[in-house]
């Protein structure tokens, strides 16, 4: 989520919960195979990992995510991008190189980095 801090500093823990709460709701509901799994990841952060998907499949899941929580419209006065609930996604496919999960995330991290310094609201890939 853009800007979490902020929401959490200006609208309480509380508030900040129960959104992350409606952003996995929503990000489980945008799922649709059995394999597919959403679940958070720190703070907040989630990972998304859908079996048996092409890099382009997982972008547009990933962009259909992003849109979908901005579609939301839940109220962020204190993000610097929009009004509303905003979220950065890295994406990353796994190609068999990596040997651990560790790697596999870091390859993650360093997309949603990318998408947070591209300036948020948007779905990158690591290349």
């Amino acid at each position: 989520m853009d800007y979490f801090k902020l929401f959490n500093d200006r609208y309480g823990h509380q508030a900040g919960d129960e959104t992350l709460k409606k952003i996995a709701s929503f990000l489980q509901k945008s799922l649709n195979r059995p394999g597919d799994l959403v679940a958070r990841y720190g703070g907040e952060e989630f990972v998304i990992v859908l079996p048996d998907t092409s890099p382009d499949g997982g972008y547009t899941v990933a962009e259909m995510m992003r849109s979908g929580v901005e579609a939301l419209k839940i109220p962020h006065q204190y993000n610097k991008i929009s009004q509303v609930v905003t979220i950065s996604v890295g994406h990353w496919t796994y190609s068999g190189e990596e040997s651990k999960l560790e790697d596999v995330l870091e390859r993650a991290d360093k997309a949603l980095y990318r998408a947070k310094e591209a300036g948020r609201n948007i779905v990158c890939s690591c290349e």
